[in-house]
């Protein structure tokens, strides 16, 4: 990777780590160059219209990574609630491990420039449905059908949404963790339903 790409990532990682504890607008340009450990310089060559601009790449960057660590869960031989489970296993680590400091780096964003700014909120609905379409996936494959899979998979990012915001208040992560099981218990019964059915 050339060193001017390592710069802008640094930009990116940092951004996103902010967003994560203290929200977008919290998070100043000053504060993101300092946790990034590049020359502020660098921040407006690879962002020349500034935050919004940033703030697009932390999006797309943020949803990639989860996305990956969702797929990498995923178990075609396993229950349709398997990685639901697994993610929620994952992400309450995470969040003991920052001291219940941390949240998700999209949803901080989004909650603050969704319904302003056009932009960002379409990066964000792509993000949500490359989400969802492997929960889905998870339970079309054990024969649910592709609307109820979609709808379910929708309610299970919600219930994750959720569970974060309640895990940072009360410093727990008993709220993930009764996230997953709950979506993964509603997955199993609609795929039992499914087989019932046939």
């Amino acid at each position: 990777m050339a060193k001017t790409s390592v710069a802008r990532q640094q930009l990116i990682e940092a951004a996103a780590k902010l967003f994560r504890r203290k929200g977008y607008a919290a998070s100043g340009l000053n504060y993101i160059v300092e946790e990034s450990h590049t020359p502020k310089g660098s921040l407006y060559h690879y962002f020349p219209d500034g935050k919004e601009q940033l703030a697009l790449e932390v999006l797309a960057y943020a949803g990639e990574r989860a996305l990956r660590t969702m797929r990498s869960l995923y178990d075609p031989g396993a229950e349709p609630g398997h990685v639901l489970i697994a993610y929620g296993e994952l992400v309450s680590g995470w969040m003991a491990k920052s001291r219940f400091r941390d949240g998700c780096p999209v949803a901080t964003a989004l909650l603050e420039l969704a319904a302003t700014h056009t932009a960002v909120a379409s990066v964000g609905v792509k993000v949500f449905d490359s989400w969802s379409e492997v929960f889905a996936t998870s339970l079309v494959q054990r024969g649910v059908s592709r609307e109820r899979a979609q709808r379910l998979a929708s309610v299970a990012i919600s219930a994750f949404e959720g569970a974060l915001i309640q895990s940072r208040v009360n410093k727990s992560d008993k709220p993930i963790r009764d996230a997953a099981t709950v979506m993964a218990e509603t997955f199993r019964h609609a795929a039992r339903e499914s087989i019932a059915a046939a």
